[in-house]
């Protein structure tokens, strides 16, 4: 508490505030944190800040180099099989979505495609036409920005940044609204502080025990349950210990209000065509302030097997 790791003022506003904070001063105190030599939670905090905002920063620049083509691609699929015509030899390949790829073999994406931009039902519309491909550029290129977020974050929570990324630019295409427009480098965090910290040993599956394994057990119960643990010298055998931060923190990001009639006329390379129809307020910046609840996962001490996780302590977000 007086080295400032436990933030009172912050936890005191929760419900229950001051049990949150015995229960985080309890659990900063487990053994379990000193298996490894390297961690240290004053350290984490110093670095999940910056890391944070590194963050932000790179999943927004992942929405603002695929929105434009997404878009394109998306509505001239749409108005490609609404009038019945087929892409002609001239047509570039990038803008356009495949319709033989994106048709899941019953016609779901041609059937909604023939309703009209303005009739589509906006479910089936995300579901015909979402073909996630974030994780293969990431693959192809670890220093992409695709890559850099595919090592920031745990699997799922980079499968779901790609869903709300495709869902909300679908939202934006069918009820024509405006998107707001992340400005570059402008993420400054304000504030962090520590909500949550529990480390536990993670041991073997029950269910890939052998059978002999089993006998053995059954034979050797008796003898366990006279066992008196306070004449053990410990726990014989190490297993690993996987570790969980959660920390509140609140940043502050600009935007710019984008039409999407003006990102449609956004060409595949990025840059803005000379288009009369942009509305005047989109170059006024808004500074916005939000509180977001992030998850660290990483493993304290890793299986002996794995030597490669076992040479640093690693956290992603979850």
């Amino acid at each position: 508490v007086n080295k400032g790791i436990i933030n009172t003022s912050v936890l005191g506003q929760a419900d229950m505030g001051f049990a949150i904070t015995l229960a985080l001063h309890h659990d900063l105190n487990s053994p379990l944190f000193k298996t490894n030599d390297d961690f240290d939670i004053e350290q984490f905090l110093e670095g999940a800040e910056p890391a944070l905002e590194r963050f932000q920063e790179v999943l927004y620049s992942v929405d603002r180099a695929s929105l434009s083509k997404i878009l394109n691609g998306l509505k001239n699929e749409l108005e490609k099989n609404d009038v019945g015509t087929e892409t002609g030899d001239g047509a570039d390949a990038d803008t356009a979505i495949d319709a033989d790829t994106n048709d899941d073999g019953d016609g779901t994406s041609k059937t909604v495609a023939a309703n009209g931009l303005d009739n589509l039902d906006y479910k089936e519309t995300v579901e015909a036409f979402f073909k996630p491909d974030w994780k293969n550029r990431a693959e192809d290129d670890p220093e992409s920005l695709h890559g850099q977020l595919h090592a920031m974050a745990s699997p799922k929570l980079f499968e779901s940044c790609e869903t709300q990324f495709f869902t909300s630019a679908v939202h934006c295409l069918l009820n024509k609204v405006s998107r707001m427009e992340y400005i570059l480098d402008s993420g400054n965090i304000k504030n962090i502080a520590l909500l949550s910290a529990r480390a536990n040993e993670v041991g073997p599956d029950e269910t890939t025990k052998d059978s002999s394994d089993e006998s053995e057990s059954e034979s050797n119960k008796d003898q366990e349950q006279m066992l008196d643990d306070s004449f053990s010298d410990g726990i014989e055998k190490e297993y690993p210990v996987a570790a969980q931060i959660e920390v509140i923190y609140s940043i502050s990001q600009t935007f710019r209000r984008k039409r999407i009639d003006s990102i449609l006329d956004t060409d595949l390379d990025g840059d803005e065509s000379e288009s009369e129809n942009v509305a005047e307020d989109e170059d006024e910046e808004h500074e916005l302030d939000t509180a977001w609840v992030a998850v660290f996962e990483g493993w304290l001490r890793s299986d002996s097997n794995n030597d490669n996780e076992a040479s640093s302590l690693r956290w992603k977000l979850v």
